[in-house]
C-alpha cells in the first residue's frame, strides 16, 4: 500500500499530537517555557480557569452550568468560558488546564485541516496546502489566542465554510454541501464572539460574491447564477445560526443588560452598553494604540512568488483582502517593516480583522511555494534570484544586525535573533535547492523555520515573568498554603465570601480554584448592577454595607504600610484574624450577614439611583433591613424578626435549596445575584422572587417549616432550545434529500477527478 499520499495528511496531525503527548507525559511544568504559554499563562487565562473550575463543578453536579452565583452573569459561564460539546464532556474526566490543552490542540489540527482541504479545492499541491496551512494556523494572532478557545474557534471554520461554498456550486449534488456548511456555520456561531463572527462573515460574503462575479463589477447575466448564490448563503447562514440558538438567543439576552462593551475605543465617540447601538456591531477593537502583525520573513518571498501562479480570481481576492484589512488594521496601512520574524505574537490588541487578513496571506504563501513547485518554469531566475538570495542577504542581514545590537538593550530580542537567523539561514539554503533543480528540500527547510519562529519566537514577550514560576504562583496550592488552608478549614463550619484589597493579590480570582468563594470571580462582564456594585467597592467609596449585604466575612491584605495593605478605615472598623504565608493578613468581618436570612426591616426604594445613594450613606452597615424595589405582595403578611433557622442542604450552580424553621410568616433574603431566570418554590408551590439589597434575592414565606428551592430557568435558554430542535430536524430533512438525489444521479466527476 502506498502511504505517500497520507504523508501530508499526517504532518498535519504530528504537531499538535506531539505538544499533546509532551504534556500528559511530562506535566506542564518541565514544559512550560517551550509551548505552554500559548495555552495556559497569557495574561487572561487567570479570568478563564476559574470560570473553568466553576463549570467542572456544575457538571458534577449533572448540571449545565449556567450561573455565577457571586456575580451573575448567566448564561455567560457556559458562552466564553471556552468549552463546548467535547469540552463539557472533558472536563468530567481531565483538569480544566489539561481539557484546554487538549482542546487547543484539537483546535491547532482543525486549523491545519480545513485550511488543506481548501486549499487541495483549489488544485494547490499537497506540500503547498501544508505550507500555508503553518502560516494561516501558527502565524501571530492564532498562536497567541489559542487559550481563548472561543476566539480561535470562531476563525477555524473560515476556511472550510469557503470550501463548502464551492462544493456547493460545483457539485452535482448541492444540497450536500449546503447542510455541511449549515452545521459548520452552527458549530462557528456556537463558538463565535459576535464581533468575530461578524467580521468572518464579511470576508466569507467577500469572497462568494467575488467568485460568483470572477472579479468583475457587475453582477452575471445569468439570473438562476445569482439565485443560486443568494439561495446558498442564506440558508447555510439561516439555518446555522438558527441551529446555534440555543446559545444565541440566551447570549444576545444577557449582552444587551450587560456592561461588557461600555467605554471600549470605537471610532464613533459614543458611550454605549453593549449593542445598544448599531454601529458597536461592525467597529469595535479597531483603534488602539499599539499593534503589530509578523508575517515572517519566510513568508514574505514566498508572497511575491503567488505572482507566477497561474491566474485564478482567489490569488487575486486575497491580494485584495490582505490590502483591505491591512488598510483597517494600521493607521497609515503598512507592516511593522523591522519586525518581520516568522510566527511571533500576531497582536497586542484584539484587531478583528486579522484572521481575514492571515487567511489572504496564507492562501498567497502557499500559491507562492506552489509556483515553485509546480509552475517553476514560469518564475523569472531574476526574481528567484533577488527573493532567495539578495533579499536575505541584504535586508535579512541588516535586520539581523539591527537585532543583535537591540539585544544589549533588550535581553528578550535574542528569540527574535534566534528566529530570523534561522529564517535567513533556510532561504539561502532554499536558493541553493532551486539552482539545483533539487525540489525535495524545499518543504522541509523553510517548515522547520516557520516551527523554529512558533516555539522560540513567541518565549520572547513575556512581560510577567517565565511561565514556569507563573504555573507554581497560580496553580501550585504551596505558594499559598497557609492562606489556602486558612480558608478551606474555615469553609468547613460555614458559608461566607472572602474580599481582596487591590494588589494584595496578584489575581483574587485564582483562590476559586482552591475553592474559595470570593466577591470577584470571574471578569468583568457582569450585569450593570453587580459592575455597579463592585466598582464602588473598589474604589472604597460605600465599602461597610456591601461587606455586609455580600456575605463578605474575610478581607485580605498584605502585610505592612505598601501596596495592597489594609486601609485606615479597614483597620479601624475589622479586627485581624492571622498573619499567614509570612505576606498577608486576614480580617474578620463580624458584621457580614448570611447568605440567607430574615428581614428585620423594609426600606422601600424604586429608583436605582437612589438605592445607591441611600446606600452610600449607611456607614455603620445596614443590619437586616432589606431594600426593595417596590413594597413586597406577600399572601401572609410578613412578621419583620430574625427570629427562626435557616439552613443550606443544596449549593450548586443552577440549584439553592434552603430549610427554613419559623412560626411566623417572613420575608427571605437570600445574597446571592437577581436575574429574570431565577425560579422560586416554597414547598413545592411557584413563588414570586423579588429583587433587594440592590442586586439579590428575597421571597415571601409562609408561617411554619417550608423547604424554598431556587432554580436557574431562563425563558430564553427555552426558546433557544426549541428553535435549535426545529432546525436540527430541518437540517436532518435536508441531508436525507440530499442522500435521495445522490443516489439518482451520476458520481460527483470532481470526486472522479481526484
Amino acid at each position: 500500500m502506498n502511504f505517500r499520499p497520507l504523508l501530508p495528511l499526517f504532518l498535519l496531525f504530528l504537531i499538535p499530537a506531539f505538544q499533546v503527548a509532551l504534556f500528559f507525559l511530562l506535566g506542564p511544568e518541565p514544559i512550560a517555557d517551550l509551548f505552554t504559554p500559548q495555552f495556559l499563562f497569557n495574561n487572561d487565562n487567570y479570568r478563564g480557569f476559574p470560570k473553568l473550575w466553576a463549570v467542572k463543578d456544575a457538571l458534577l453536579h449533572d448540571q449545565l452550568p449556567l450561573w455565577n452565583r457571586f456575580e451573575g452573569g448567566g448564561i455567560d459561564i457556559f458562552a466564553i468560558a471556552g468549552v463546548r460539546f467535547f469540552g463539557l464532556i472533558l472536563l468530567q474526566f481531565l483538569s480544566p488546564m489539561e481539557t484546554v490543552v487538549l482542546l487547543g490542540s484539537l483546535q491547532t489540527f482543525f486549523f491545519l485541516l480545513f485550511f488543506y482541504l481548501l486549499t487541495r479545492q483549489l488544485a494547490l499541491s499537497p506540500y503547498a496546502a501544508v505550507l500555508g496551512a503553518m502560516v494561516w494556523t501558527y502565524s501571530g494572532y492564532h498562536v497567541w489566542n489559542l487559550y481563548d478557545l472561543t476566539l480561535t474557534g470562531t476563525d477555524l471554520w473560515l476556511p472550510f465554510l469557503i470550501l463548502c461554498y464551492l462544493r456547493s456550486q460545483q457539485s452535482r449534488n448541492p444540497l450536500l454541501w449546503i447542510g455541511v456548511g449549515a452545521a459548520a456555520f452552527g458549530l462557528q456561531a456556537l463558538n463565535a464572539r459576535p464581533s468575530d463572527f461578524v467580521y468572518n462573515l464579511i470576508f466569507f460574503g467577500g469572497f462568494t460574491l467575488f467568485h460568483l462575479t470572477q472579479g468583475r463589477l457587475e453582477l452575471p447575466g445569468n439570473i438562476r447564477q445569482v439565485g443560486r448564490w443568494f439561495f446558498t448563503n442564506s440558508v447555510m447562514l439561516c439555518l446555522g445560526l438558527a441551529l446555534a440558538a440555543v446559545l444565541i438567543i440566551p447570549l444576545a439576552d444577557y449582552i444587551v443588560g450587560s456592561h461588557r462593551f461600555t467605554s471600549h475605543a470605537h471610532w464613533i465617540p459614543t458611550n454605549y452598553s453593549a449593542f445598544s447601538r448599531i454601529p458597536e456591531l461592525f467597529l469595535p477593537n479597531l483603534v488602539a494604540s499599539t499593534g503589530s502583525l509578523f508575517i515572517g520573513l519566510v513568508n514574505v518571498p514566498l508572497l511575491f512568488m503567488a505572482q507566477w501562479h497561474p491566474n485564478q480570481p482567489l490569488r487575486r481576492f486575497s491580494w485584495l483582502m490582505a490590502a483591505l484589512a491591512t488598510l483597517c488594521i494600521f493607521p497609515f496601512g503598512l507592516f511593522d517593516l523591522l519586525r518581520l520574524v516568522p510566527p511571533h505574537q500576531g497582536a497586542l490588541v484584539g484587531f478583528r480583522f486579522f484572521p481575514a487578513l492571515l487567511l489572504a496571506l496564507g492562501i498567497l504563501t502557499a500559491m507562492g511555494f506552489d509556483a515553485l513547485l509546480q509552475h517553476r518554469k514560469q518564475v523569472p531566475e531574476s526574481a528567484i534570484n533577488t527573493l532567495f538570495k539578495h533579499y536575505p542577504v541584504r535586508w535579512g542581514g541588516a535586520l539581523f544586525i539591527i537585532l543583535l545590537a537591540g539585544v544589549f538593550f533588550k535581553p528578550t530580542f535574542w528569540s527574535a535573533l534566534v528566529v530570523a537567523g534561522t529564517a535567513l539561514a533556510a532561504l539561502l539554503l532554499c536558493h541553493i535547492s532551486l539552482v539545483r533543480q533539487n525540489k525535495t528540500g524545499l518543504f522541509p527547510l523553510l517548515a522547520l523555520a516557520l516551527m523554529v519562529g512558533y516555539y522560540v519566537a513567541n518565549q520572547g514577550d513575556r512581560s510577567d515573568g517565565p511561565p514556569a514560576e507563573r504555573f507554581h504562583e497560580f496553580f501550585d496550592p504551596s505558594t499559598h498554603s497557609e492562606l489556602v488552608a486558612f480558608f478551606q478549614e474555615k469553609l468547613n463550619h460555614s458559608s461566607f465570601r472572602v474580599y481582596s484589597f487591590p494588589n494584595a493579590l496578584r489575581y483574587p480570582s485564582q483562590l476559586v480554584n482552591y475553592g474559595i468563594p470570593t466577591i470577584f470571580n470571574y471578569e468583568a462582564s457582569q450585569p450593570q448592577r453587580i459592575r455597579d456594585i463592585q466598582e464602588e467597592m473598589t474604589r472604597g467609596v460605600l465599602p461597610f454595607a456591601f461587606f455586609d449585604i455580600g456575605s463578605v466575612r474575610y478581607l485580605i491584605g498584605r502585610q505592612g504600610t505598601g501596596d495592597g495593605a489594609p486601609p485606615a478605615w479597614a483597620l479601624k472598623r475589622y479586627r485581624v484574624v492571622a498573619r499567614l504565608d509570612e505576606t498577608f493578613v486576614v480580617l474578620e468581618n463580624p458584621t457580614a450577614l448570611p447568605r440567607a436570612y430574615f428581614a428585620e426591616a423594609v426600606q422601600v426604594i424604586p429608583e436605582q439611583a437612589e438605592q445607591m445613594r441611600w446606600l452610600r450613606w449607611q456607614l455603620d452597615g445596614m443590619g437586616r433591613t432589606v431594600m426593595l424595589d417596590h413594597h413586597p405582595t406577600c399572601p401572609d403578611n410578613p412578621t419583620l424578626s430574625g427570629e427562626g433557622q435557616v439552613t443550606i442542604v443544596e449549593d450548586s450552580p443552577n440549584r439553592i435549596v434552603l430549610k427554613t424553621q419559623r412560626k411566623k410568616a417572613a420575608l427571605l433574603v437570600f445574597s446571592d445575584t437577581h436575574a429574570p431566570g431565577w425560579k422560586a418554590e416554597i414547598s413545592g408551590r411557584s413563588t414570586p422572587v423579588f429583587r433587594a439589597n440592590y442586586n439579590y434575592r428575597a421571597v415571601c414565606l409562609p408561617a411554619g417549616d417550608q423547604e424554598v428551592v431556587f432554580n436557574y430557568r431562563p425563558d430564553k435558554l427555552t426558546q433557544g432550545a426549541e428553535v435549535s430542535l426545529l432546525a436540527g430536524g430541518v437540517l436532518l430533512f435536508l441531508f436525507t434529500v440530499s442522500a435521495w438525489v445522490g443516489l439518482k444521479k451520476q458520481p460527483d466527476p470532481l470526486d472522479a477527478s481526484r
